[in-house]
């Protein structure tokens, strides 16, 4: 009488007599369950006054054991609506009222947990994405630190074999400076040979150190431009 007119209700998830065991262990059977899923869990219990035909109500025994079957219920995560066989009787649309509304309820909150439950496994995938880009960044620019390592170090080594070039022109400018100072040599002809030497020694050491100071700059270009990379990568994990 009360159960058909719950609104939206699903017979299959109905069951009578459905029995469950207490914190002492005892079995006991609830009148009637509405189980749908994890969420929606609703004990209905229909209650006399004088089950025992005695015309007192309950023993404080009787109401000790239920109360005790209350909480059982309760603590197994039942909304445990109960009604009294008089209101069953004559009052059945304000029962089934308080079932559809508690019904309505427990569905409404179940699908706001699965949304929340969805955006949660959602935002753990976009966590990880994150983590995943943060991890090549860090990878990138890991790779990228070592290879300008190398730059430098190939750098480095034409900068001193540069310099040892240097070094030997000059040393020879300076063994031609001294020969010419100190020559006794009498043909206008050697003397030639030699300044044209000289000249080809000091256009060389221009060209050497024009080519140097190049290399300089284009090294130091290079380097402010791993540096704006490395601090933009930087930025990018930091978000991240």
């Amino acid at each position: 009488n009360v159960i058909s007119r719950v609104e939206d209700i699903d017979l299959r998830s109905l069951s009578a007599q459905m029995g469950f065991t207490d914190a002492d262990g005892k079995r006991r059977e609830c009148d009637f369950a509405i189980k749908e899923g994890e969420f929606v869990r609703i004990a209905i219990e229909v209650d006399g006054f004088d089950k025992t035909g005695r015309g007192s109500g309950m023993t404080f025994k009787e109401f000790l054991d239920w109360q005790r079957r209350q909480a059982a219920l309760t603590a197994q995560c039942w909304h445990v609506l109960r009604f009294a066989n008089t209101d069953v009787d004559k009052h059945p649309e304000t029962c089934a009222d308080l079932v559809s509304q508690l019904l309505r309820e427990l569905r409404q909150k179940g699908d706001r947990i699965a949304e929340l439950a969805s955006k949660s496994e959602q935002l753990q995938a976009e966590v990880e994405g994150l983590r995943k880009t943060r991890n090549d960044h860090n990878r990138q620019a890991s790779e990228a630190r070592k290879g300008l390592r190398a730059e430098l170090d190939a750098e480095r080594q034409r900068a001193e074999k540069a310099s040892k070039r240097l070094k030997d022109l000059e040393g020879e400018l300076q063994k031609l400076e001294h020969q010419r100072k100190t020559s006794h040599i009498e043909s206008s002809e050697s003397n030639e040979a030699l300044n044209q030497r000289i000249a080809e020694l000091n256009r060389s050491r221009e060209e050497l150190l024009n080519k140097n100071a190049e290399e300089k700059a284009r090294v130091e270009e290079r380097l402010r431009e791993k540096e704006r990379q490395a601090k933009a990568a930087a930025k990018q994990v930091e978000f991240l």
